[in-house]
């Protein structure tokens, strides 16, 4: 075992990989020429990737949805509150469903009010409890359609009970099917705007690295290339842009490996997604 251990590691610093584009001390230096320009594919806040069913952008779709749903929540939680027979237990007043029902309405407004922040922040991980929180639910209720379809086809025991037993499933079938489509149609606006504000927020980074080459390297040229690629690139001039976002960064810098073309698969004619 000690041999075994000993090949391993014996050796583990004796070599060294450098990620530099233009070298590190001690390394052998690449003879190609530094790259004058910098590319980096242009932002649209209206494409239509960003719109939700052509009627509206996804952000306000997205804060359309968490408005509606909190107040979904707070209407449940008003009627359950006030319909139910608390008193109808021997000990009194029903613990467990009481907790669990504000426990409903503390959760179901934080996720829904995370929505909101994640907007008004520009930061897209707010969305993700939304997101999963729909999902789950959205799983749990397609089951329960299923062992509704299953329960309407089974063997009846009685035929009087058959009758009334088909218009309940019936009913309650139709109502989880509206009720699955109302809440795809609102997960389908707030992953839409997860994404809007994930590649906003990787355009913003790409500026901040172009702003601190120019810095280091002002004879370093921006193109500005279109996410489609069908037309001709041309050159823009890129300082308002950049001057933009660098009045909202800090003094800190990035090594001179920023320098590297932003989007490496540029010359293969494509663009990362």
């Amino acid at each position: 075992m000690k041999t075994i251990w000993r090949l391993l590691f014996s050796d583990r610093n004796a070599c060294s990989v450098s990620y530099s584009r233009f070298g590190g001390p001690g390394d052998v230096l690449d003879d190609r020429p530094r790259p004058s320009r910098i590319y980096i594919a242009q932002f649209d806040d209206n494409d239509p990737k960003f719109v939700f069913f052509k009627l509206c952008h996804a952000q306000k779709a997205a804060v359309s949805v968490a408005g509606f749903g909190m107040s979904t929540v707070i209407l449940v939680f008003i009627s359950v509150f006030f319909e139910f027979d608390w008193y109808s237990h021997k000990t009194g007043i029903d613990i467990i469903t009481l907790t669990c029902l504000f426990i409903y309405l503390l959760m179901g407004i934080l996720i829904h009010y995370d929505v909101i922040t994640g907007i008004k922040k520009q930061a897209s991980h707010y969305l993700l409890p939304f997101i999963v929180t729909y999902v789950v639910t959205i799983g749990v209720e397609v089951l329960l359609i299923f062992f509704q379809v299953l329960r309407l086809h089974s063997p009846p025991l009685d035929f009087s009970f058959k009758e009334k037993a088909t218009g309940i499933y019936v009913f309650s079938i139709s109502a989880l099917l509206i009720l699955v489509i109302v809440q795809a149609l609102m997960l389908r606006a707030v992953c839409q705007c997860r994404y809007y504000l994930s590649c906003k927020s990787a355009h913003l980074t790409a500026l901040k690295v172009v702003e601190s080459s120019r810095t280091k390297h002002p004879g370093i040229q921006v193109v500005y290339v279109s996410s489609s690629l069908h037309g001709t690139n041309s050159i823009y001039n890129a300082d308002s842009r950049i001057n933009q976002v660098s009045r909202g960064t800090n003094e800190q810098r990035t090594s001179a490996q920023d320098t590297i073309n932003p989007w490496p698969n540029i010359s293969n004619g494509s663009l990362p997604v």
